[in-house]
């Protein structure tokens, strides 16, 4: 389900209502937001990644290989 947001209006004239559906469609969004930026941070480098792609760095700036 794709995340739709919503206007919400005050009272019943406001046509509105809540109900399992629109509470469905927020939930999934909050979850797929939530999957995102759980995958995003899984495909992030560990602290011992990054102190070996500093040491890298900083072996080439230094001339090395």
């Amino acid at each position: 389900m794709v995340y739709t947001p919503r206007t919400w209006q005050d009272g019943e004239a406001g046509g509105t209502p809540i109900d399992a559906a629109s509470l469905n469609n927020i939930e999934q969004g909050i979850a797929d937001v939530d999957s995102r930026l759980t995958t995003e941070e899984s495909a992030s480098p560990t602290p011992a990644e990054w102190d070996d792609i500093v040491s890298r760095v900083e072996a080439l700036e230094a001339g090395g290989a």
